[in-house]
């Protein structure tokens, strides 16, 4: 007949009640990442539906090109790659030509003063993009420390960035992958 062992029996509510509490965080942790996938759905619809409020003849191309730019950042799966790594590198300070910021401010006020809708739908799409972004990414956060209030400050500089950060990621993939290599592989 099997005797009762304390040790054993003490063991092995330890082992459980371990193992009760690990399946509790992740299920925690579990719960938050889908929060923030939500929230980066969310701001993702958002600076959807501001792209398409400048879909409108009176929209500047130089808008257009710089909502394009953010775009195409916050909805390209390979960047995270390259923003965690200049994170690693610590060069969060690029620095980038501050004279657009003249020629920026003249063109947004001109906006503002003739189609404030379309002023209101750019700062979304930026703000509302780049939110989506880091929410989606949190591990990407880090390089966006004051993003609000910079992109709020100089946001054809923090849009430069983004379009810095994407040819960084174009310049990678091309070096991995050049012209015509299918063509040499297939020979």
């Amino acid at each position: 007949m099997a005797t009762f062992d304390p040790v054993a029996a003490t063991a092995l509510l330890v082992i459980s009640a371990a193992c009760t509490e690990y399946a509790a965080l992740r299920d925690s942790r579990s719960k938050k990442r889908e929060a923030e996938l939500r929230r980066a759905i969310s701001y993702l619809d958002r600076h959807i539906a501001s792209l398409e409020k400048l879909d409108d003849d009176a929209t500047p191309s130089y808008i257009l090109e710089m909502a394009l730019i953010v775009h195409r950042f916050v909805t390209d799966p390979d960047i995270p790659d390259v923003v965690r790594q200049w994170i690693k590198e610590d060069d969060l300070d690029t620095k980038i030509d501050e004279s657009h910021d003249i020629a920026w401010d003249q063109i947004l006020a001109a906006v503002r003063k003739k189609r404030p809708d379309l002023a209101v739908a750019f700062i979304d799409c930026i703000v509302s993009g780049t939110l989506s972004f880091v929410h989606r990414w949190p591990s990407c956060a880090k390089a966006f420390p004051m993003l609000v209030a910079d992109i709020a400050t100089h946001p054809s500089q923090e849009i430069e960035k983004m379009d810095h950060i994407r040819k960084i990621k174009q310049k990678n993939h091309s070096e991995l992958n050049p012209p015509n290599s299918s063509v040499l592989a297939g020979a």
